[in-house]
C-alpha cells in the first residue's frame, strides 16, 4: 500500500529530471553557437571581443557621458542656458556688484 504513492511520485520526479536534462541540453547548444560566434569575430560581440578600436570608441563614449554627466551635475542649467562665456563688460559688473555687496555687509556687520 505505501510503496505505491513513492512509486507514483518517482514517475513524476523521473520525468521532471528528464525534462531539465532536454532544457539543459538546449541551453548548452545555445553557448556553443555564442562562443563560435565570438570565436569567429562574428558579430558585435566578437568585434568588441577582437577589435580594440571598436573596444576604444566604447571606452571613450563612456568616459565623456561620464564627463557630461559631472559637467551637469556641477552646473543642471547648462543644459538649458549652455555655458556663457563672460564679456569684459560682464566682468565689470560682476566686480562692481562684488564691490556694493562688500560695503553693504561691511556696513551691515558695524550697525549690529
Amino acid at each position: 500500500r505505501q510503496v505505491e504513492p513513492l512509486l507514483a511520485r518517482g514517475e513524476d520526479v523521473m520525468k521532471m529530471i528528464s525534462g531539465l536534462s532536454e532544457e539543459a541540453d538546449g541551453v548548452v547548444k545555445e553557448l556553443k553557437l555564442l562562443l563560435a560566434a565570438l570565436n569567429a569575430s562574428k558579430g558585435t560581440g566578437g568585434k568588441l571581443v577582437y577589435e580594440d578600436a571598436l573596444y576604444e570608441n566604447i571606452n571613450e563614449l563612456l568616459e565623456s557621458g561620464t564627463s557630461l554627466v559631472q559637467m551637469l551635475e556641477e552646473n543642471p542649467s547648462s543644459l538649458i542656458f549652455g555655458k556663457r562665456k563672460k564679456k569684459k563688460a560682464d566682468d565689470e559688473e560682476e566686480s562692481e556688484s562684488s564691490y556694493k555687496r562688500t560695503r553693504f555687509q561691511g556696513r551691515h556687520k558695524a550697525a549690529n
